[in-house]
């Protein structure tokens, strides 16, 4: 087993090498020239998802081709599409470090074919008029027609769960740190945006003259954030906003509180910082600035009260796993 899957492995680099043209099981010609990059297998696999209702009507007489080649930084594709009998060519810069590499690959070469077959949305005479030589089936060009529709309608999504965990500084005046853990669903929209629920814990506290005193506080958020490739990383910007409970105690063997209290807050917050992409996981850290209001203020007998609200920061590591891309 183990020196089949090497041989196979082999067999893939010399192909790229090679520009050998291989025929997957997406239906798609693939051919690959001087590309070490681009592993054939996966583009092929996402060819078969993004171009499946074409090539599921299609009869096999007529192939869809796609024809690569790599220069230094730049990708160099060439379409050629049998169902409108166009060959359309375009050449992208694009750095082998970029998240999903070979699902972009696949989704440029899909574009080709889609920017190809969107002149099947014009009106019929217009359509022959461009071309001389006969049409293709009423169904592989209906399946061409639903495709473009699609495309033009629908946003590619997927989803990710990130966990945080981090420090918070509130009361700026006169600091009370507090530790928090955070676990975030998200729904990934395209390659750059995203939208948000949060779940997150704090508890932290203050060392005053006549004791400590203490808070937790518990919260729920919506937000968007918004991702840009900045060399190897990601610059990830987000914005939230939700409600809060919070609580406000002291030591009980010190005596220092005169009175608790515990209320309902809303929250505000912006976080920034970069993101390390490691296939379809990543970690980073996320500087964060925030509000709370309105205030819930604890007293003491002989020092100063306590209160959780206003302005404060924090900074967080997080990590999280997106699900596998079609």
């Amino acid at each position: 087993m183990i020196r089949r899957a090497c041989a196979l492995t082999v067999v893939s680099a010399v192909l790229a090498y090679s520009g050998v043209s291989a025929a997957g099981p997406s239906g798609v010609d693939l051919v690959v020239d001087e590309c070490p990059h681009v592993h054939a297998e996966e583009v092929d696999r996402v060819l078969a998802i993004e171009l499946a209702p074409v090539l599921s009507a299609s009869s096999g007489s007529e192939r869809l081709r796609a024809e690569l080649s790599c220069d230094d930084a730049r990708l160099s594709i060439v379409a050629i599409d049998p169902v409108t009998y166009k060959r359309l060519t375009r050449t992208v810069a694009i750095d082998r470090r970029t998240p999903d590499y070979d699902r972009t690959v696949a989704l440029l070469v899909s574009q080709l074919f889609l920017t190809s077959w969107s002149e099947l949305l014009l009106a019929r005479s217009a359509a022959q008029g461009l071309s001389p030589q006969p049409p293709q089936s009423p169904a592989v060009e209906h399946a061409a027609e639903q495709s473009v529709r699609s495309a033009l309608s629908t946003t590619d999504s997927r989803g990710e769960l990130t966990v945080g965990v981090g420090a918070r500084v509130r009361e700026l005046s006169s600091p009370v740190v507090g530790g928090n853990a955070t676990l975030r669903p998200s729904l990934l929209l395209g390659r750059s945006w995203r939208v948000f629920v949060e779940a997150a814990y704090e508890r932290g506290a203050a060392d005053r003259a006549q004791g400590v005193i203490a808070y937790s506080l518990g919260s729920g958020a919506v937000g968007a954030g918004v991702r840009a490739l900045v060399g190897p990383v990601e610059l990830e910007i987000d914005l939230r906003v939700g409600a809060a409970y919070v609580s406000v105690s002291g030591d009980a063997t010190s005596g220092a509180v005169g009175t608790t209290a515990s209320g309902a807050v809303g929250e505000a917050a912006l976080d920034l910082g970069p993101t390390l992409v490691l296939g379809h996981a990543r970690i980073g850290l996320l500087a964060t600035a925030g509000a709370t209001a309105p205030r819930i203020v604890a007293s003491s007998t002989a020092d100063r009260e306590l209160s959780i609200g206003g302005m404060w920061l924090g900074a967080s590591l997080v990590a999280g796993l997106a699900e596998r891309a079609p």
